[in-house]
């Protein structure tokens, strides 16, 4: 059996690409609306969620509620200042079983062609 990835925000659609030439060939990444899926019941089956998140509004506040309440492991890519915001530890709870891992240079993130305008 093959690992199922779940990336539950959709960008720009190259996710399942990339994941492809990794060797994942199970991964689930559509233009959906997340929080409708949640409140729908319609999660994808899945081994583990592999995200980066829009960090506007309140979405990494309910994606860290969501991935701690889904009972599976998850890997989400952030910014460091994620962890200081006032919502973070009550988001998750525990925290003793968490791995986090840093680069050794700053991340450099970008926005696909003509989606900064949306």
């Amino acid at each position: 059996a093959q690992l199922q990835i779940y990336d539950p925000f959709y960008c720009a659609g190259a996710v399942v690409g990339h994941m492809k030439e990794l060797g994942f060939h199970q991964v689930y990444n559509k233009c959906e609306d997340f929080y409708a899926v949640v409140r729908e019941g319609r999660v994808p089956t899945h081994d583990v969620v592999v995200t980066n998140p829009p960090y506007s509004g309140d979405h990494v506040e309910q994606l860290l509620r969501w991935c701690r309440s889904n009972s599976k492991p998850f890997l989400l890519l952030m910014p460091n200042y994620c962890c200081s915001k006032p919502y973070y530890e009550s988001a998750l709870g525990d925290t003793s079983d968490m791995l986090y891992l840093f680069p050794r240079k700053r991340y450099m993130y970008w926005t696909p062609k003509g989606l900064r305008s949306r």
